[in-house]
């Protein structure tokens, strides 16, 4: 009797021995699945995170503060050469007699770097401003602060017409010629400085804004200034 009670127990025990193994098994699975599944939410994280960080280095570099208007870094891809950098910035225009309205300005330059050719003199604008040229100035791109400056007048309901700021050998083609010594309206001068230097500044009057350059390259900016 006692014989066939040992050789039952005997047969009982590869059983055992088998559920073991399997419910280690199990175990290792279930231990690989939880790393699995751990290592992809890391990674997940790290994903997320890093895309995270990176909109915002894109944001800071493309986005900035400066005098109080938020501006920003606009890259216009061309067929040859560097991308042309635009800075956009917007802000709100009451101008008399009409409702408020929001302005888009766009630079060609970093106001940041222009910021040496800013002024503190007090202008006073007419309903009707001449933007009066040099007639023999020879500059690239010289209707773009023509264009630039039109655009934000007309926005402020102001009229600005184009003139020369004397009689030259040069035809004028039918284009007023005055400066701000022959009218009462608002002109801005733009012209190249027998100084050599590159400056907002009045004469005259707070009626007459000059805007001179040394050279060719701080046409636009000073413009812009």
């Amino acid at each position: 009797m006692n014989g066939n009670i040992g050789k039952e127990k005997n047969l009982d025990n590869p059983g055992n021995s088998d559920n073991d193994k399997s419910k280690a098994k199990t175990k290792a699975i279930e231990k690989q699945i939880n790393v699995l599944v751990i290592t992809i939410i890391v990674i997940t994280i790290i994903l997320f995170g890093s895309m995270f960080v990176l909109k915002k280095v894109h944001y800071a570099n493309n986005h900035f503060n400066f005098h109080g208007f938020n501006y920003t870094i606009e890259s216009y891809p061309v067929k040859t050469g560097k991308p042309i950098l635009i800075y956009h910035t917007k802000f709100t225009l009451k101008p008399k007699n009409k409702n408020a309205v929001i302005y888009n300005l766009y630079l060609h330059n970093d106001p940041r770097q222009i910021e040496h050719f800013e002024t503190n003199d007090t202008f006073k604008f007419t309903r009707l401003v001449y933007l009066g040229f040099q007639p023999d100035l020879k500059c690239k791109g010289m209707s773009l602060p023509a264009i630039e400056v039109s655009q934000l007048l007309g926005a402020m309901n102001l009229k600005a017409e184009g003139a020369i700021l004397y009689n030259s050998t040069i035809p004028n083609r039918g284009v007023t010629i005055t400066n701000c010594s022959t009218t009462n309206s608002t002109v801005i001068q733009l012209f190249m400085s027998k100084q050599n230097q590159t400056a907002v500044t009045t004469s005259k009057n707070d009626r007459c804004i000059n805007l001179e350059f040394k050279d060719c390259d701080d046409m636009i900016p000073v413009s812009e200034a």
